[in-house]
């Protein structure tokens, strides 16, 4: 139940305005409903200790043991696994990487402020492996110059030592990541509710929220100096969260519906995203996929006229 009116009231918030169905009131509910259900935050290194599934931040989990979930393969460094073979743990084949954007500090132009564990508990920066450290003369065939991005920092969340060919288990292999993935969390339904009250104009209340997540992103004891202020504008409310949602989220799958959300996706991405910024392929209606091809053709009530806008 907790996972189920987590997702209603996220419908509620996301739904498009021009469907007269978002509702902050009704979002706001179901939060609050999961609210009262006993959840609690945990210390941030437990969401990816895979020695302590199931905390009770969980709201809704997909349980794994090391046959492959594939995370690991989909975000981890290709120089990693070129260098060290599948047998390194972090290895992978970057097909998602982190944006210079949610990587950087406050003071280089990104988000993170001093003292936040969750900006080591969520992105790997270095990646000497048993004291060595590799180069880019692996991944040469890319034909990208100088302008590589397989050692920059990397999504950590889903790193399991158990595949590493040191952990004496025999796994030797990344492609077998089996930690469990928290799909739904109460830290979720915090900031959510959060921002429905920015919107319903109860700024104050929102922000008491947020710190009760920012809070445990300092040990549970936040300076004074890294709490937000209560006085903040609906505005700059809004700006804010989404910076907090990466801090919390990052790597894990909230950001596109996010940034669909409140209307920002084609201008953060054009403006964060140096591909997206390079080839210039970004439009507004990349907010919605293409149907597959395959689709169309196998139905009969369909054709190519259906096809979401901008595809062909």
């Amino acid at each position: 139940s907790g996972a189920g009116y987590t997702m209603l009231g996220k419908a509620y918030m996301s739904a498009p305005v021009e469907t007269g169905l978002r509702d902050f009131n009704k979002a706001k509910e179901c939060f609050e409903a999961v609210i009262g259900m006993g959840y609690q935050l945990v210390p941030y290194a437990d969401l990816w200790n895979y020695e302590k599934p199931n905390t009770a931040e969980s709201i809704y989990e997909f349980q794994f043991n090391n046959n492959p979930n594939r995370n690991q393969f989909q975000i981890g460094s290709r120089v990693a696994q070129n260098w060290w073979t599948d047998g390194c743990y972090f290895a992978g084949y970057d097909h998602v990487v982190v944006t210079e954007y949610a990587y950087e500090t406050v003071e280089n132009g990104g988000i993170w402020e001093d003292g936040d564990v969750r900006k080591e508990e969520s992105i790997r920066y270095d990646f000497t492996y048993y004291g060595e450290v590799p180069n880019y003369e692996c991944v040469a065939w890319e034909d990208l110059g100088e302008d590589h991005d397989e050692l920059k920092p990397h999504v950590k969340k889903y790193e399991d030592f158990r595949t590493d060919q040191h952990s004496g288990l025999g796994i030797n292999n990344m492609w077998n990541s089996g930690k469990n993935i928290p799909a739904i969390r109460y830290a979720d339904v915090l900031l959510s509710y959060a921002e429905c009250l920015n919107e319903l104009g109860q700024t104050g209340q929102a922000v008491e929220k947020v710190n009760e997540v920012r809070n445990r992103a300092w040990g549970f004891s936040i300076p004074a100096d890294k709490k937000w202020d209560a006085g903040m504008s609906q505005d700059v409310f809004r700006t804010k969260i989404l910076d907090e949602r990466i801090r919390e989220f990052l790597g894990e799958n909230w950001r596109r519906a996010d940034l669909i959300r409140t209307g920002k996706f084609v201008e953060y991405i054009k403006e964060r995203n140096k591909w997206a910024k390079r080839s210039g392929t970004i439009q507004d209606y990349n907010v919605r996929y293409p149907i597959p091809n395959e689709e169309i053709e196998q139905n009969p009530d369909m054709t190519q006229d259906d096809q979401n806008p901008g595809y062909r």
